[in-house]
């Protein structure tokens, strides 16, 4: 709701208050079911357990960070990498980084 750091947070509860209510915000606004989440900052650093729980709790199938790389078994659904696609970036280096490639 806030964006704040999550594992900066006084709380546990803060934290599920924060997530929780992002989701319910949004699904109210859209009318539509939100399923994924985006921890704010993402960093590795940034999301804790709690915050895992938190995103479960609240009714989320997936969550991702802000770091770069594969899901590679063992995949945690809550704690996904993901790969940055900007518009100027050609076809082919976004092909390159889903195969695996290190560029």
């Amino acid at each position: 709701m806030n964006h704040p750091i999550l594992s900066s947070l006084e709380s546990d509860a803060a934290i599920e208050r924060e997530i929780a209510g992002s989701k319910a915000r949004i699904e109210a606004e859209t009318g539509a079911a939100v399923t994924n989440f985006c921890y704010p900052n993402g960093k590795t650093a940034d999301v804790n357990g709690a915050a895992v729980r938190a995103a479960q709790t609240a009714g989320y199938r997936t969550a991702v960070l802000a770091e770069s790389g594969l899901a590679r078994p063992p995949l945690d659904l809550f704690q996904l990498k993901r790969i940055g696609v900007e518009p100027d970036l050609s076809p082919l280096y976004f092909e390159r980084c889903v195969a695996g490639y290190r560029l």
